[in-house]
């Protein structure tokens, strides 16, 4: 999932620190994402995992306010 754009002051930041806090020499670069695997099922849009009579996987949308991670080693 992409990161907050600059204006969003709240979120951005607490993004930042989360991946800093697991890799130090982690820098953040306009490209930088988070897998899905670092937020719960509540901070998604849709739990579509699986689109019926089909073998695509629909791709989970992450709410615009999620920010709470799951602390995952």
């Amino acid at each position: 999932h992409k990161f907050p754009k600059k204006h969003e002051t709240k979120r951005r930041p607490l993004w930042i620190n989360f991946v800093l806090a697991k890799r130090a020499k982690w820098t953040f670069t306009s490209t930088s994402h988070l897998c899905s695997e670092h937020f719960g099922p509540e901070h998604f849009e849709s739990q579509l995992s699986a689109i019926p009579g089909t073998s695509l996987v629909g791709r989970r949308i992450l709410k615009n306010d999620a920010f709470f991670f799951f602390n995952r080693d």
